[in-house]
């Protein structure tokens, strides 16, 4: 299901100075499913860097953490986006 980004996108663009960091952390299933939906994420915004991935306690979950370098709200936006098409994925933080 597709969201309205339009909020976040006008918060984005009264108090932010682009460009920025933007620090963007996922949780998912330790599957393969959800690894390859990872690099399909960073061929879809090159801009994106997965900085780290780390399994929970019991290997069943990855927390990842990407930082993308944005010039505009609409690069956050979209990874955003692209985020919801994650296989496996448990939550956004």
């Amino acid at each position: 299901m597709a969201h309205d980004y339009s909020k976040i996108r006008d918060m984005l663009e009264a108090q932010e100075s682009f460009p920025i960091d933007y620090i963007h952390k996922v949780i998912g299933r330790n599957t393969t499913a959800f690894l390859s939906s990872l690099d399909r994420l960073e061929a879809q915004i090159p801009a994106v860097r997965r900085q780290t991935v780390r399994p929970s306690a019991s290997n069943v979950h990855l927390s990842v953490t990407f930082v993308l370098r944005a010039e505009n709200a609409g690069e956050v936006i979209a990874l955003l986006q692209a985020t919801e098409k994650l296989d496996d994925l448990v939550i956004v933080l």
